[in-house]
């Protein structure tokens, strides 16, 4: 059931993550998306990693080109915040799914 499942979640955040297309062009309605996406926080982390500290980019800066403002140090907190979360909510479902029987 989860590799049925893992593209439908996995693809709009790809989209919304600002790696296939800038995040100004998102529409207003499916902007909460890319703030939900881990693709998105370490797409931003890797590439202010790369390119922050650089001044012969020329006209092309991929921080400027895909407005990324979150920086190095709010991107690895988010990363851990939601795997936190995200392994903490994992926990929980196993708990509820065991005190049903659903898992053995």
């Amino acid at each position: 059931m989860a590799v049925e499942i893992a593209p439908a979640v996995f693809v709009p955040l790809m989209l919304f993550s600002g790696f296939t297309n800038n995040t100004d062009n998102i529409w207003k309605g499916l902007k909460w998306l890319e703030y939900i996406s881990p693709v998105r926080y370490f797409f931003e982390f890797a590439v202010t990693n790369e390119f922050e500290d650089r001044t012969n980019l020329g006209v092309f800066n991929p921080i400027e080109t895909s407005n990324f403002t979150f920086g190095i140090f709010f991107t690895a907190m988010m990363l851990l915040a939601l795997y936190g979360g995200l392994s903490l909510l994992s926990v929980i479902f196993l708990y509820r799914g065991a005190q049903k029987g659903i898992i053995n």
